[in-house]
């Protein structure tokens, strides 16, 4: 048996029922302490969970994981987020958890180690802050971090005997989550190096097209590219098979921004290239979902209608081929493309009917 505080008692022997300090506890007492710490176990459940579906939204934001469903479940508040692949996969997690350790005192070791390494990363970050963005000195940066670097490097060490009791765990799930966050943003990097390598000066593609751009058009072509200033791949493999002049083109571009929300009047930035060709840069809040009605009706503030029947929104599809040998590399390879397979489709993501979508193939060597 052990007690708590002055005499809260908690029994961890079934035989203790007999012992006669055991009834000195009153039943009301147990009930309390039990209600208090199922409350407490749905509170901290609660956090782990919006902290999680939190920091997946930010991580598909910065390119380190795959895109995935992410359901907004209130009109107010659009930070409320419910990601539902998440969710399932932190259930099943929590389950195995409770299955393969058995007990609280193996899981505390695992908790111990992960929130001494939490600390230690958490302080490299601060430093990092402080000298990068903040313009602090290395100096005065160094200083101010060290003594809580000290303390929580003298925690880690403490836990490190723990590894092998459960400390194992928080170490697996961090060599999990950096393999898939290192492998997708280096994967997306290759491809986003592919496209620029294969477009076009916007000058270059208006002297190759002549004046049959400019004539009336019968419906919009809507390229969706990361290039600020070039005509994309996508473009220009459209223009070469179909050599298509009755089109107006308009290159759009997703920008994320630091602000959490934007109104109609800050959303787009319309530039009309020529007669035919007009960008359409198109930003979001970091806190906003992407949609592209919300580009469409920014739109229509600056003097473009894109709400047309005949509107067709083209974007790549990469197609991943082998470029160098070895195991690691394939491995590595074989791990980007099953990622990108479960990832959600960016027209999926803006919302763009299926019907007004088209994609084009480009080849990436990785």
């Amino acid at each position: 048996m052990n007690y708590i505080g002055q005499g809260a008692l908690v029994l961890q022997d079934p035989s203790a029922i007999g012992n006669p300090f055991y009834n000195l506890v009153p039943p009301g007492v147990l009930l309390v302490v039990v209600g208090i710490a199922t409350l407490a176990t749905i509170i901290a459940s609660q956090a782990l969970i919006s902290g999680v579906f939190t920091l997946t939204k930010q991580a598909i934001a910065l390119g380190f994981i795959p895109r995935m469903k992410v359901v907004y479940t209130s009109m107010v508040h659009r930070g409320q987020i419910y990601v539902p692949a998440v969710n399932w996969l932190l259930a099943v997690a929590c389950i195995t958890l409770v299955i393969a350790f058995r007990s609280s005192e193996r899981l505390a070791n695992a908790y111990g180690l992960a929130v001494a390494v939490t600390m230690v990363v958490t302080s490299i970050a601060y430093y990092v802050v402080v000298k990068d963005k903040m313009q602090w000195s290395p100096w005065v940066a160094a200083l101010s971090t060290a003594p809580f670097l000290a303390i929580e490097i003298v925690f880690v060490i403490g836990g490190l005997p723990k590894i092998p009791e459960g400390g194992w765990f928080p170490i697996a799930v961090s060599l999990v989550v950096f393999a898939i966050a290192n492998t997708w943003r280096s994967g997306r990097r290759r491809i986003a190096l592919s496209y620029v390598e294969q477009s076009q000066p916007v000058e270059e593609f208006l002297t190759e097209v002549g004046d049959r751009l400019g004539r009336p058009y019968e419906g919009t072509a809507v390229f969706l590219t990361a290039d600020h200033q070039g005509v994309p791949f996508v473009l220009r493999h459209h223009w070469a098979r179909m050599h298509s002049v009755d089109e107006r083109i308009i290159l759009m571009t997703l920008v994320p921004t630091n602000d959490p929300y934007l109104n109609d009047e800050r959303r787009v930035v319309v530039d009309r290239l020529s007669p035919g060709l007009i960008r359409v840069t198109a930003r979001f809040g970091f806190m906003e979902k992407l949609d592209i009605t919300y580009i469409v009706r920014a739109c229509e503030v600056s003097g473009l209608k894109l709400d047309d029947p005949d509107t067709t929104y083209y974007m790549a599809d990469p197609q991943i081929v082998a470029q160098r040998p070895g195991i690691l590399h394939a491995w590595r390879r074989a791990f980007f493309i099953f990622l990108k397979q479960n990832s959600r489709p960016i027209g999926a993501t803006l919302g763009i009917p299926a019907d007004s979508q088209a994609k084009l193939g480009l080849e990436v060597q990785m």
